[in-house]
């Protein structure tokens, strides 16, 4: 028979916290030659560059695409689309930082095919 005392079992925590910093506080992909795009509300989308220093958000060469067919036309702060893109990309990222190195708002190199 088996006659060992019984031991309460004992949880400790333990910080998980990394020591390393993993914020991504400015643009990685700036720089006039780099096109980003990104899917608006409703029909179409844009495309955008991050004129500039990583750390300013100073978009350039915004253009709207009604569809996939379309050339694009180019507009400006007074459009809604360009609106929605600056109020996306400031509240994603860039300059006020992301939680974790690579997370984000949608902005591709590419646009996706199932966009309108």
């Amino acid at each position: 028979m088996n006659t060992t005392n019984y031991e309460k079992p004992k949880m400790k925590f333990v910080s998980l916290r990394n020591k390393k910093e993993v914020a991504n506080t400015c643009w990685g992909g700036h720089g006039n030659q780099m096109t980003w795009f990104y899917d608006t509300q409703g029909p179409g989308y844009v495309s955008f560059q991050i004129g500039g220093g990583k750390c300013t958000l100073n978009l350039s060469n915004v253009k709207y695409y009604e569809n996939k067919e379309s050339q694009g036309q180019n507009i400006d702060q007074s459009n809604e689309k360009y609106d929605e893109l600056h109020n996306a990309l400031k509240t994603s990222g860039g300059e006020s930082g992301n939680p974790f190195k690579g997370e984000g708002v949608n902005f591709f190199p590419d646009p996706k095919p199932e966009w309108s």
